[in-house]
């Protein structure tokens, strides 16, 4: 069990009961305190004020903090070792060490520089801000202005062409009336032309629909005449079946008297 755990990384957690009644929302202050100082909590906040809890990389620390040393010195310089930034930002050589390959800091000079890169970065965030704001203010002002410029420029060439409009409008009123008596005149004439057209076409075609009736009804006619013929025919035909039927049968009759007659005597 103890290489399963060092073989990993094992983390702790320290629970505390906060109060001895196990109930939700109530928390004894004393009773709190007292857990934290048999577990050796406070001890740890203490070494850990007292020593150097804070490690960055060199490049870690230059890359995170360069930005608010530039703002110290304000200027901007290539900066590739940590002493510059620290001298700068750090006056008190005791909160912070320099090791092999990372730079240790107090947990007050951490939250310090920490505390200054949060500064700078809301200051970087409103700068931005101010001149988006700013950028499309000026959009605005400029969108406004060339709106404004057209504005101007519509109304001094209606100021300065409206006589020219009026004569315009009364030569326009003239060629539409002109062009207008023209092109009822020709309507005119185009209309008596598609009446006299329209006329003989009614015409041709009520013609041609009485011709097409005639011719119907002269068809229709000899079909119920041919019927009627059929008609006649069939019935002499069958008049004349019932009567040789009839015949034959007073014939048979007959033969057949004689026949009786013939067997008597």
């Amino acid at each position: 069990l103890i290489k399963l755990i060092e073989s990993g990384t094992a983390h702790y957690v320290r629970c505390i009961k906060p109060n001895g009644q196990r109930r939700a929302h109530q928390m004894e202050p004393g009773n709190t305190i007292r857990q934290l100082r048999c577990s050796g909590v406070t001890e740890t906040v203490r070494a850990r004020r007292a020593g150097w809890p804070v490690s960055h990389t060199f490049t870690e620390f230059v890359n995170r903090y360069s930005e608010i040393y530039f703002k110290a010195i304000k200027k901007r310089a290539p900066v590739s070792d940590c002493m510059p930034i620290l001298e700068a930002m750090l006056k008190d050589s005791l909160n912070w060490r320099m090791g092999h390959t990372k730079v240790f800091l107090r947990d007050q000079a951490s939250s310090f520089m920490e505390d200054r890169l949060k500064s700078h970065r809301q200051q970087c965030k409103l700068l931005l801000q101010a001149m988006v704001r700013s950028t499309l203010q000026r959009r605005r002002y400029l969108k406004f202005s060339s709106s404004a410029v057209a504005i101007q420029k519509t109304f001094r060439k209606f100021s300065a062409v409206s006589r020219r409009r009026a004569v315009v409008a009364a030569m326009r009123l003239i060629q539409m009336r002109a062009k207008g008596y023209l092109l009822r005149a020709m309507i005119r004439r185009k209309a008596r032309a598609a009446r006299a057209l329209q006329s003989k076409l009614r015409k041709a075609v009520q013609r041609t629909r009485l011709l097409r009736r005639k011719r119907s009804a002269v068809l229709l006619q000899a079909a119920f005449k041919r019927a009627g013929k059929r008609l006649a025919h069939a019935q002499r035909i069958k008049a004349s079946i019932v009567r040789e039927r009839e015949e034959e049968k007073r014939r048979k009759e007959e033969e057949e008297r004689q026949r009786l007659a013939a067997q008597e005597r």
